[in-house]
């Protein structure tokens, strides 16, 4: 078995990475700033993308069991779109 792969990207207060999963995708985060923001991810076979709010001053880790994350941004409030 080869190694997973990482990736990571960051926004204005949050940093975040993530590593290839077969079944679950573990989002791991730290939001450097006061205020709490969002971080909107983006999954494979999903139509809508997923808000994960982020409070302020956290580090933690949120795990999805549907999909692999495609793309995360950093956004300063989100509304979860159902569908």
């Amino acid at each position: 078995m080869g190694a997973k792969k990482v990736h990571r990207g960051h926004g204005k207060c949050i940093n975040w990475s993530w590593g290839d999963g077969n079944v679950s995708t573990t989002i791991y985060f730290n939001n450097h700033c006061k205020q709490a923001r969002w971080l909107k991810v983006w999954r494979t076979g999903q139509y809508w993308p997923k808000c994960i709010k982020v409070n302020g001053k956290t580090k933690g880790r949120k795990k999805l069991w549907d999909s692999k994350p495609t793309k995360i941004r950093e956004l300063s409030k989100c509304v979860q779109q159902r569908g």
